[in-house]
């Protein structure tokens, strides 16, 4: 039987549709994917030509989509989902790190994980200077915006069981004289206690066992070696005097002479809110009270500490900072009222 030429253009027909329905069912998955990789490409790009820094805490315990979000909400980013789609494909979900982050909306989504998997975190310091009260320490950190719940828990002794550096404090002394002083770098997260034991280490370091017996061949324990360096610290100012100075006050405390020192009195009468004065009734003034005072006056620097495990040996008993900047040395009263009236005649009218 031969079919009619009608019916077999209907049949080519019907086969052609056939033909486009299977291309187009082939294609669209195609398209599909490759329209989908232009968006995800475009959507890792930078969102700004433009260099813009905008700050970003996140905080402990946040999940990837909850930082992508907020990423996408503090405009570092174009899409939350992008990031998270990159996170999943490279597996790094669980590398981001808290933290405050400085980012950039000019810098890719990928640039961008980047900082925050290797945890570049916003990097500032703290420090602690030399020669400073236990209660200038405990100002900076309040201004430095910590919480006096905060402070006073890091400036209490208690809570350094562990530092080797504070076995010779007596029981019951604050962590007066101990915190060395730096500058230590801190992040959001850094809190007064990272802080100040991170300063007790260093003054663990600083306080060498070869230093601790040297300072018992002068007679003294730590504390008190700290104690005296503290005085010293105020006393002069480089590293030649202060060697000679404490080897001036060991040789005070060994034959039973007071100490005499002036800046005692003066941390006296700054601690009870008191005026100035040699006279001032306080165990800390040692121009009327023989030996140490009961503790240390402030912190202390490496040149100090060193000045009393290591003074230059002399036999004076006397000394006075003159107007012309040296320091004079004296072995008698006499001698030294003789050096005073010389050289000490601003400096000296202001104690």
């Amino acid at each position: 039987m031969r079919y009619s030429s009608t019916s077999g253009a209907k049949k080519k027909k019907t086969k052609l549709k056939k033909l486009i329905v299977v291309a187009l069912s082939l294609s669209i998955p195609i398209v599909f994917a490759l329209g989908s990789y232009v968006w995800y490409e475009n959507e890792l790009s930078p969102l700004t030509v433009k260099s813009n820094a905008i700050s970003v805490t996140i905080q402990t315990g946040s999940t990837a989509d909850q930082i992508a979000q907020l990423l996408q909400d503090k405009k570092v980013i174009r899409s939350a989902f992008a990031f998270s789609i990159y996170l999943r494909i490279h597996n790094l979900r669980a590398n981001l790190q808290a933290g405050s982050y400085t980012l950039d909306s000019s810098a890719s989504i990928i640039q961008t994980i980047g900082i925050i998997t290797d945890g570049k975190i916003n990097a500032h310091s703290f420090t602690i200077l030399p020669a400073q009260r236990l209660d200038q320490i405990k100002t900076a950190f309040l201004d430095a915006g910590y919480s006096r719940a905060a402070v006073d828990k890091a400036l209490d002794p208690t809570s350094y069981p562990n530092e080797a550096i504070l076995n010779s404090k007596p029981a019951g002394a604050t962590l007066e004289g101990y915190l060395y002083p730096d500058t230590f770098r801190t992040s959001s997260s850094t809190t007064p206690t990272n802080i100040v034991k991170e300063s007790l280490d260093e003054m663990g370091k600083i306080v060498t066992p070869e230093m601790i017996n040297a300072y018992q061949g002068e007679g003294l324990n730590t504390f008190q070696a700290i104690t005296l360096a503290s005085i010293v610290e105020h006393e002069v100012s480089n590293d030649h005097d202060r060697q000679m100075v404490a080897q001036v006050f060991l040789n005070r405390l060994k034959i039973g002479m007071m100490l005499g020192s002036d800046v005692t009195y003066q941390y006296a009468a700054i601690v009870t809110g008191q005026a100035p004065s040699p006279s001032l009734d306080s165990p800390y003034n040692t121009r009327r009270y023989a030996g140490l005072p009961p503790g240390p006056i402030s912190n202390v620097s490496r040149s100090s500490l060193n000045a009393v495990a290591y003074p230059i040996k002399n036999n004076y008993l006397f000394f006075v900072a003159g107007d012309d900047g040296s320091i004079h040395y004296a072995n008698t009263q006499a001698q030294q009222d003789a050096n005073t009236q010389a050289y000490c005649k601003v400096l000296c009218s202001t104690y």
